[in-house]
């Protein structure tokens, strides 16, 4: 004779699963949420400077900025620091200032030069 399961007791277990589940996984997202929020990542960057992430990317190539490479919870991340930020908005107030008379490496030349002294 075939012993019959409780169908109530297989879906009570299954709920209780998917919400722990569900718990560890919004846990998990908090703590790299906080490990990022710590950065200056390229996003962070950007926005802060208020410059698009494209912008970001040419500057990067052209020299104008360099990140760091850092792990955050074990990922490698381009990180800036604060100072960099004002680097960067400066930069971006001398190219308004100037509109399409500076290039951007001139306007960032000018501006290590102005900190220098």
């Amino acid at each position: 004779m075939a012993t019959r399961r409780d169908p109530n007791r297989s879906i009570r277990r299954t709920d209780k699963g998917r919400e722990q589940r569900l718990r560890a996984s919004q846990l998990g997202a908090a703590a790299v949420q906080d490990a990022f929020a710590k950065v200056i990542t390229r996003r962070a960057f950007a926005d802060r400077v208020g410059i698009h992430a494209t912008t970001l990317r040419r500057w990067e190539t052209d020299g104008i900025v360099t990140p760091d490479l850092v792990p955050v919870l074990g990922i490698r991340t381009m990180v800036f620091t604060e100072t960099d930020v004002a680097f960067g908005r400066a930069v971006k107030q001398r190219l308004e200032e100037r509109p399409g008379r500076l290039s951007v490496r001139e306007a960032a030349a000018q501006v290590r030069e102005q900190h220098k002294t």
